[in-house]
C-alpha cells in the first residue's frame, strides 16, 4: 500500500512539473497587449496620458494576422519605429497627444 501511495505522489508531482512548462495559447489579446505595452515605452508617452485600453481595443479590431504583425513590431523600439511600413497601415497608439 505504501508503494502505491508513493507512486501516486511521484506521478502527481511529475504531472504538475510538466504542466508548468507547457506554454499557454497566445491569442489576439496577448498580441495586442504586447504591442501596446511596447508602444508606451517606444513612443515615450507619459503614463498619465497613455490609454492602453483604447490602444488594445483598436488593435483587436484588426484581423488576427494584422495583430500578429503588430506583435512582431513590439520586439524592440527599432522594429517599432518601422512598424507602419512593415504592417502597411497606421498602427494604434496609446498616446494622447
Amino acid at each position: 500500500m505504501r508503494k502505491r501511495t508513493r507512486l501516486i505522489l511521484v506521478l502527481a508531482g511529475l504531472l504538475g512539473t510538466v504542466l508548468l512548462f507547457i506554454p499557454g495559447c497566445y491569442d489576439e489579446s496577448d498580441a495586442c497587449r504586447d504591442y501596446c505595452d511596447q508602444a508606451v515605452q517606444c513612443l515615450g508617452c507619459p503614463a498619465t496620458t497613455a490609454s492602453l485600453e483604447r490602444c488594445q481595443n483598436e488593435c483587436i479590431a484588426h484581423t488576427i494576422s494584422e495583430q500578429k504583425e503588430l506583435a512582431n513590431c513590439a520586439k524592440d523600439c527599432a522594429n517599432f519605429a518601422a512598424c507602419p511600413s512593415i504592417v502597411g497601415f497606421t498602427p494604434p497608439s496609446p498616446c494622447d497627444y
